[in-house]
């Protein structure tokens, strides 16, 4: 249901925003403010308490973010005045792709054992934009649990080249081997 709402809402948003031109700058202003919330617990614990009326948690936007854009503030305080505020972060993430989808870019996520060096994520990133057809947003996780290789999800695409998957594809097959004598 939630993510229903939320899509909702950064539709609603992504049409205003770009009928206005000012797709980039809402864009900003959501990723500052996402952020701060993710970030600030202090900012977090005011801004989704329940007892914290709407008209304060506006006032306190103004402060935290004297610059944000017209559209955006009238924005939040649509969301704050229905109570949507803990969906911010989902509707921020819908508009991110949103927008991405419009500008032809593609968002990558890739799961390694260990850090990449910056130029061997570079070319990982070239290689991904050459293979898309298009601009690749990387996003690079480590999780040492994959052993080593990489496990790269774009969209709802999934391949897994970790040592952890190709160990578990070797298990399988040894249970299913007979042994004759």
């Amino acid at each position: 249901m939630s993510s229903r709402v939320a899509k909702r809402y950064a539709q609603a948003l992504y049409s205003l925003a770009q009928d206005k031109g000012v797709l980039p700058r809402v864009k900003e202003d959501l990723d500052r403010v996402v952020g701060t919330l993710e970030e600030n617990e202090e900012f977090r614990r005011l801004f989704y308490h329940q007892l914290v009326p709407p008209r304060q948690k506006r006032e306190l936007l103004k402060e935290v973010f004297p610059a944000i854009g017209d559209d955006t503030r009238k924005f939040l305080g649509l969301v704050l005045e229905k109570h949507r505020e803990r969906l911010l972060p989902e509707i921020a993430s819908h508009f991110r792709l949103l927008v991405d989808r419009a500008e032809g870019i593609v968002e990558a996520e890739v799961t390694v054992a260990f850090p990449l060096p910056d130029d061997l994520e570079e070319q990982l990133k070239e290689k991904l934009s050459r293979l898309l057809g298009g601009k690749v947003r990387l996003k690079v996780c480590v999780d040492k649990d994959i052993m080593g290789g990489m496990v790269v999800r774009v969209g709802d695409r999934i391949l897994d080249a970790s040592v952890r998957k190709k160990l578990e594809l070797f298990r399988e097959r040894l249970r299913h081997v007979e042994l004759r004598p």
